[in-house]
């Protein structure tokens, strides 16, 4: 059990942490009225099996910037920015 904490705290934690920051990159684009002031280096995040939530460091996660599916982790750009827009309209 300790070795497999290890290897997600070490190799897939980086690529989420990235991944995730590219997600809500794509949501300050497309929302900027919403989702420009997001200061990324302030930010927390919590994923489940289910989905993503993104919150401040000093905030709670009832306070969310934003959460999404966490499929999302592993769907192209261009996929994630359709639904985006899509919301949007």
């Amino acid at each position: 059990m300790e070795e497999n904490k290890r290897v997600v705290f070490s190799t897939d934690t980086k690529v989420w942490i990235n991944r995730i920051i590219e997600i809500l990159e794509l949501h300050k684009k497309y929302y900027p009225e919403k989702y420009g002031n997001i200061d990324t280096n302030k930010t927390k995040s919590y994923v489940s099996k289910d989905k993503v939530i993104v919150a401040y460091q000093e905030e709670n996660w009832e306070n969310a910037i934003c959460e999404f599916p966490t499929i999302w982790l592993s769907e192209k750009d261009d996929e994630i920015a359709k639904i985006i827009k899509n919301k949007k309209s």
